[in-house]
């Protein structure tokens, strides 16, 4: 061991420490903090918390709840023509008006005469971080910071309930009042006029605390007019932000622009173009900018005279030079003589996160004389109070985490965990073990950081795992998801209630974890950086971490054993709802950086969709049985992608469930892969399936899945896999090994089909015309043998089920053909290839997955699930009103209103 947590800070202006697990707090707790800050005379982290409660009055000030702009915008997208144009003209002309109407509001000017009152504190602050107050200043900060505090009575209710937004320039990276320093003074070389104006324009968020910081060097420097204002892209200047930024550009000044390092420049330039439009012309406006390692400038701010400094001119590296670190571990090991530090490989790191790195260190007790070597990770975790919250966290959860040693300006030192300890996979004799290590440290974290409230629910529009859950369940309206947001988001509060909320980890992957296996516990690291970090994914719910413990959703067996270890462990179940929701929000964030549609991320949604459906319809049925099939295709005929992935829809499976209560066994015939055709027998409680064109099959019943493919068949397919793949933006579909799915991406990142003319090209050269076929979709092109499709692979199905007839067949498109000649009764749905088709094949009134549950109602005489043989016994209210929304795949056009209005009387009678 090296030694347990010490308590060691340094740097200009850092006094002490200000532990806080929760790192969010509306505008009363930051002047509440603030108050206490000034008192102790701890000037960095009270110059923090008054920016914080300025940008949360100015955000208050310049917020638009309603977002009349958003809803224009929205409505000339989705109303074509010259209404819609019109109908958005007339909803900004009405913005304008209320936007002038608000301002003039008693509430609204009180809280602008409190919030220049704070700024003028936090310019007094960011001054005290670079200079020591005299006696008489710190007495009138602290009269001042009383009467702000007292001020508050007379703000608005929403004002003072507001949450603060973190800045990812002092939270996330590793940005530095040094840094600031170092710009300003490169400013002041290239600029050496005192005298001419100089308006330091923050962008909200990291601006507010970066621009205070500037005009406080700039002033040092001897500069004598210098102003600050603060501007979030797409919000209104207020007036007097407009008389003081135009002041400065009539009398020829210029206008400095700070944030944080940017990733695509895009909220610099919008705010530059805001500047442009009060009358800076670009040779007057001046980002001054950090750019992080591996990063260059933006090419469209190149049109303005930056300032740049880049990542290895940073300040942090300083600090982690072999000197400063034998100092750092010095304070905080005062036991021990440091003889050595050795900077070794560095760890990798995720684009745009804390600078971390990893060193050999050689020390000696100083009582015994031992000596002992230890690798020491230190990484970034942000300045003052923000930093200070690892600590926090490392304490309430010390058992799980590994050792550490201290936390000194902004820098975090523990102990290294070796690589190979940490957990790729877990293998079946290890679930046990892990997945209790997991649900002890989750529980633990609930124990040990609880807070008062949940303050996500107060967070709309940035990014509350409520209201992505909301937004993901809204697609079932399609198109008309924005109008129901009234309606899916306090569906998803109403389910996602939290009644012990408590600060989550965030980052519950396995790749987190580290198993020492019999030699040691399970430990975790990085468990102080997710929860409040720039991705804006805010929840309070413990069982939140539980659900993003498996890397999407593959280890079905793991997630199980976790749930059933809470359980166990604390006597209380999961519900399906709040499980499903959280998975779908963590898939999610699998691909928040992409800009391609990954085939792994939208399996993953389908087969969450799938469980969630085995656990609430299908929970009754037992695939077993010796009944008539049923075979019926897959995609837009049982399974619709109205949510943005592959999905049974409410109506397909209530039709299901009750052809299974009826006797009949169901089996699918689609072009997917064997793997997902498993999947969906075992979630479907289906007897088996046809998969990929007919190439495989599968009994449920026995486990057993063959291929029916030839020697020669195999060999002709991989000769057009190796073509394919050699085709510059092909990708190939490494699921499919019976079949071959190729597609391409389009310029926005969307999968779609190969063009008719490159799938001929390359059975061409593969010198496979005539004898391979070319499927085309509108997603992808799949190709299969001449020699091989749904029909065959339903003839060998059948045999293997016993030779049971084909009561009824259900298909979409002519691929479906051959199996659906082999039923009794064929029926497709509407507006598909063969509703043109002969007379032996029925055409259906409804098209999708509503196409089953009439064609379920045709075989079985009645409506699916009214009678008391096929009804659904009753399911939880959470589980009834979840399906109630997602029914809406179902509806179509005007009937979507319709059930938007039945979905809403449901939610208001669950909340009653």
């Amino acid at each position: 061991m090296l030694q347990g947590t010490v308590e060691v800070r340094g740097g200009v202006g850092i006094e002490g420490q200000l532990r806080l697990a929760n790192l969010l707090h509306d505008l009363d707790g930051l002047v509440d903090l603030l108050t206490a800050e000034i008192g102790r005379e701890s000037w960095l982290n009270a110059f923090l918390l008054a920016a914080g409660a300025n940008q949360v009055a100015e955000d208050c000030l310049h917020d638009d709840a309603i977002s009349l702009p958003r809803v224009a915008r929205h409505v000339e997208r989705v109303v074509p023509g010259i209404v819609g144009s019109g109908s958005a003209a007339a909803i900004r002309g009405v913005d304008a008006v209320r936007w002038r109407a608000r301002e003039m509001a008693l509430g609204e000017r009180r809280l602008a005469r409190w919030q220049l009152q704070m700024a003028r504190m936090v310019t007094t602050l960011a001054g005290f971080t670079i200079r020591p107050p005299e006696a008489i200043e710190r007495r009138a900060l602290v009269e001042e910071a009383r009467r702000l505090s007292g001020g508050r009575s007379s703000l608005p209710r929403h004002a003072r309930r507001s949450v603060m937004r973190l800045p990812s320039c002092f939270r996330n990276f590793d940005q530095h009042p040094a840094d600031l320093e170092v710009l300003t003074e490169e400013f002041a070389r290239r600029r050496p006029d005192r005298s001419s104006p100089l308006a330091v324009v923050g962008v909200r968020t990291s601006g507010s605390y970066t621009a205070p910081l500037h005009a406080a060097f700039l002033k040092a420097l001897g500069y004598e007019d210098v102003s600050v204002v603060t501007y979030r892209p797409d919000r209104r200047w207020r007036h007097h932000e407009i008389g003081r930024l135009r002041r400065v550009c009539r009398a020829g000044g210029l206008a400095l622009v700070t944030d944080d390092p940017p990733k695509s420049g895009g909220s610099l330039i919008k705010t530059a173009r805001a500047l442009e439009a009060l009358g800076f012309g670009a040779p007057s406006i001046v980002p001054l900018i950090q750019t992080l390692e591996g990063t260059v400038l933006p090419e469209r701010l190149r049109t303005y005279p930056s300032l740049v400094l880049k990542w290895p001119d940073w300040s942090v590296h300083a600090r982690l030079e072999a000197g400063a670190l034998r100092a750092a571990l010095a304070a905080m090991l005062p036991a021990a003589e440091i003889d050595s530090v050795e900077r070794l490989v560095q760890p990798p790191r995720p684009p745009r996160s804390h600078i971390r790195a990893l060193f050999k260190v050689r020390l000696r007790d100083r009582s015994t004389g031992r000596s002992m070597e230890r690798d020491v990770y230190v990484k970034g975790v942000g300045l003052g109070y923000f930093g200070d919250h690892s600590l926090a966290v490392a304490d309430a959860v010390r058992e799980f985490v590994p050792e550490t040693i201290g936390l000194r300006d902004g820098l975090l030192y523990r102990a290294w965990l070796p690589e190979h300890e940490r957990i790729a996979v877990v293998t079946p004799d290890r679930y046990e073990a892990v997945a209790s290590a997991i649900v002890d440290y989750a529980t633990a974290r609930a124990a040990g950081l609880g807070v008062d409230e949940d303050l996500s629910l107060r967070m709309v529009d940035r990014g509350p795992v409520w209201q992505r859950a909301g937004d993901l369940v809204g697609k079932a309206y399609g198109r008309w998801e924005q109008f129901v947001r009234p309606l899916s988001h306090p569906l998803a509060k109403r389910l996602l209630q939290v009644a012990n909320p408590s600060v989550i980890d965030g980052s519950m992957e396995l790749s987190k974890w580290f198993d020492a296996g019999e030699r040691g516990s399970i430990r975790k690291v990085d468990v102080d950086e997710r929860s409040f970090s720039s991705l804006d994914i805010h929840c309070y719910d413990h069982l939140f971490d539980l659900a993003g413990c498996v890397d999407g959703g593959a280890d079905a067996d793991l997630a199980s054993a976790v749930r059933a270890t809470y359980h166990t462990r604390t006597g209380k179940h999961i519900d399906a709802e709040r499980w499903l929701l959280y998975r779908l929000v963590h898939i999610a964030e699998l691909q928040r950086d992409s800009v391609r549609e990954g085939v792994d991320v939208e399996r993953a949604f389908a087969r969450e969709m799938q469980r969630y459906y085995a656990e609430t319809v299908f929970r009754d049925l037992d695939p077993g049985g010796d009944g008539p099939l049923c075979a019926i295709d897959l995609d837009w005929t049982l399974e619709a992608r109205t949510l943005g992935f592959p999905s049974l829809t409410p109506a397909g499976a209530f039709a299901l469930h009750a052809l299974a209560r009826h006797g009949y066994r169901i089996v699918i015939a689609t072009g997917r892969s064997l793997g997902e055709v498993q999947e969906r027998c075992q979630a479907y409680r289906l007897a088996g399936g046809v998969a990929e064109y007919g190439a495989a099959v599968y009994d449920h019943r026995t486990g057993r899945a063959r291929c029916l493919l030839s020697t020669g068949d195999c060999e002709a397919l991989d000769r057009l896999r190796v073509v394919l793949g050699a085709i510059p933006g092909v990708e190939l579909d490494p699921a499919y090994r019976h079949a071959v799915r190729a597609y391409t991406f389009s310029a926005t990142g969307r999968r779609q089909s190969l063009m008719p003319a490159l799938a001929g090209e390359a059975l061409s050269r593969a010198g496979l015309e005539g004898t391979v076929r070319a499927i085309q979709g509108s997603l992808q092109t799949d190709f299969m043998v001449s020699a091989i499709d749904k029909g065959v692979g339903l003839r060998e199905l059948v045999a293997e089920l016993g030779d049971p007839v084909v009561a009824l067949a259900v298909g979409d498109s002519t691929e479906d053909v051959p199996f659906m000649a082999l039923a009794r009764l064929a029926m497709t749905p509407a507006k598909t290839q063969l509703a043109a088709s002969p007379a032996d094949v029925r055409v259906l009134r409804e098209s999708g997955p509503r196409s089953i549950d009439e064609a379920a109602g045709v075989v079985l005489g009645h409506r699916p699930g009214h009678c008391s043989r096929c009804s659904v016994d009753r399911m939880p209210a959470r589980s009834e009103l979840l399906l109630t929304i997602l029914a809406a795949q179902d509806a179509h056009h005007f009937g979507k209103v319709v059930h938007a209005i039945r979905s809403a009387v449901a939610l208001m009678r669950t909340t009653a």
